[in-house]
């Protein structure tokens, strides 16, 4: 295999992405530098009725005349306030991804508390109005995990992550 080629591996294992039309990026944007450069990318991005915002960052973004600020520490902490700043007077839709590791989030919206169930995504639709704020709170708080699907195995008895935030740690040892 040679990332400078798409084959064998190729497009079906993550050797390749589209970015736009005749432009795409192969294997090495899992070198840190050319993945940090992506982050615009993916952070947030229109979707068909409003935005999705999958990575959150202090700044202001707009697309078609919808616009938010956004405001967090994150990820040293897990509160992210969101304030709609421009709209048009239509229905849009702001997309949230609750991250897997969020087991306990919750959401307001104008002070009113939403339903937020598991993790993935929420969407939430309605008239919004400058001013309008979106308040998010993360669980960050830290859980021991085990690896899946290797029980079994009396190698891996001790193994354990420690995640605390975003950021994990490994150990071999009991704790």
């Amino acid at each position: 295999y040679s990332p400078l080629f798409l084959r064998p591996r190729g497009r079906g294992a993550g050797g390749y992405k589209d970015i736009a039309e005749g432009v795409y990026f192969g294997c090495c944007v899992a070198i840190g530098a050319h993945a940090t450069a992506m982050m615009p990318l993916y952070a947030v991005k229109p979707n068909d009725s409003g935005i999705t915002i999958d990575f959150y960052e202090k700044g202001k973004v707009e697309f078609d005349g919808f616009g938010v600020e956004i405001e967090t520490n994150y990820p040293a902490d897990g509160n992210v306030k969101i304030t709609v700043v421009s709209t048009p007077k239509v229905e849009k839709t702001v997309k949230l991804r609750v991250p897997y590791y969020s087991e306990n989030t919750a959401l307001s919206v104008c002070g009113e508390s939403v339903s937020v169930e598991g993790r993935g995504y929420v969407n939430i639709c309605r008239k919004w109005r400058a001013g309008d704020a979106i308040e998010l709170m993360l669980d960050m708080n830290p859980r021991v995990l085990h690896p899946v699907g290797m029980e079994e195995k009396p190698e891996t008895k001790n193994f354990l992550a420690v995640m605390y935030k975003v950021i994990q740690g490994t150990n071999t040892k009991d704790i």
